[in-house]
């Protein structure tokens, strides 16, 4: 029988602060978890990015997620953040960006109306931030995101990096190297839980 893989989720509660997280997952890592996933929420708990940071200090081996909320951040800062995290934590990020709905708009004072629908915008970020982090100076041209963007890492972060991604058409989940082609890896998630 094969050994069962297991991770850790945070963000969702306001009952530990990110020093308190990064000693837990240090912990966690010693008895075997392989991966700690932070997400961002609606609720305004913490960001992702500097969570990560002082995970990935008190952690050596483990896989380090993150789902981040799109338009929270353009996609250069995005790109930028997810390149220093995996030069911090040695080649360890994962990360999963997540669509912009209405909800999260409104929280964050956001204009709701953008010309386009949360899973283009979604998809507009992770194509043009697949260009950024592959090392090659690039222009991208979407129906929400116009501009010529230069490369905002070399060399490329590790190419074990990966982002996965909920809320494209249909609702289908979506898993893309950062460096190649997309790959459809889940189904369409019932109709109740449109954005």
């Amino acid at each position: 029988m094969s050994k069962a893989r297991v991770g850790y989720a945070l963000g969702y509660g306001a009952f530990t602060n990110v020093a308190e997280m990064a000693n837990i997952m240090r912990q966690a890592e010693e008895r075997g978890f392989e991966m700690a996933f932070f997400s961002e929420t609606i609720e305004l708990m913490r960001d992702s990015v500097t969570s990560l940071a002082g995970i990935s200090l008190a952690t050596r081996k483990m896989v380090l997620g993150t789902t981040q909320i799109v338009r929270l951040r353009g996609p250069v800062v995005m790109a930028q953040s997810l390149a220093t995290l995996d030069e911090l934590s040695g080649g360890r990020i994962t990360a999963a960006p997540g669509a912009c709905t209405k909800s999260h708009a409104r929280v964050h004072a956001l204009p709701q109306d953008v010309g386009a629908t949360p899973s283009e915008v979604l998809r507009e970020y992770i194509e043009s931030m697949r260009l950024l982090l592959s090392g090659d100076k690039v222009s991208y041209h979407g129906k929400f995101q116009c501009c010529s963007l230069r490369r905002v890492w070399q060399p490329p972060p590790s190419a074990g990096a990966l982002m996965a991604a909920g809320g494209l058409p249909q609702r289908l989940l979506v898993q893309t190297s950062m460096h190649g082609p997309a790959q459809q890896v889940g189904r369409p998630a019932p109709a109740g839980n449109a954005a």
